[in-house]
């Protein structure tokens, strides 16, 4: 493992690799067939840019083949493509920023068939959905982000359906 720091371990769907944040950098890493030594996949890490916070958690689209890291103690949010193989290139625009919505990208789930990431905002006791365009970029749905009662530092998040 690279040196640094990370707070999640995310599996792909479908897939059996383990996205890492440290830094900013995203690694990949698969288990060998037979044995299930986990390796870093060819090119890993992957880099990608924030301009501020601690990139943390990662979600991915039903399909895999995008991935979004939530910043926490900022408003940014970073998109990697995916491609077969695993490899991550940074997505266009990105990173997006939600200065005045979003503070804490405490975790997030992408909906499922519906292509909507739920964050919740760590703190700030909101949850936003945002919707993702065919291009992969993130918006607000209209209200978003919504008032949540809960205690003050919500930190998980499940969708199911």
């Amino acid at each position: 493992m690279t040196a640094g720091f990370s707070f999640s371990i995310t599996r792909r769907p479908a897939r059996d690799q383990l996205y890492i944040t440290s830094g900013q950098t995203l690694q990949v890493w698969q288990a060998a067939t037979g044995t299930g030594v986990p390796s870093q996949i060819p090119g890993s890490p992957f880099a990608f840019t924030v301009p501020g916070g601690t990139p943390r958690f990662v979600a991915f689209t039903p399909d895999g083949s995008r991935a979004y890291i939530g910043v926490h103690n900022a408003a940014h949010l970073a998109g990697m493509n995916i491609d077969a193989a695993g490899a991550a290139t940074v997505m266009s625009g990105s990173p997006w920023t939600f200065t005045g919505t979003i503070a804490n990208f405490s975790c997030m789930a992408v909906a499922r068939e519906t292509n909507h990431l739920i964050v919740i905002d760590e703190g700030g006791k909101r949850v936003a959905v945002l919707a993702l365009g065919a291009d992969g970029k993130p918006t607000h749905v209209t209200g978003s982000p919504f008032a949540i009662t809960s205690p003050e530092n919500a930190s998980g998040l499940a969708i199911t359906f």
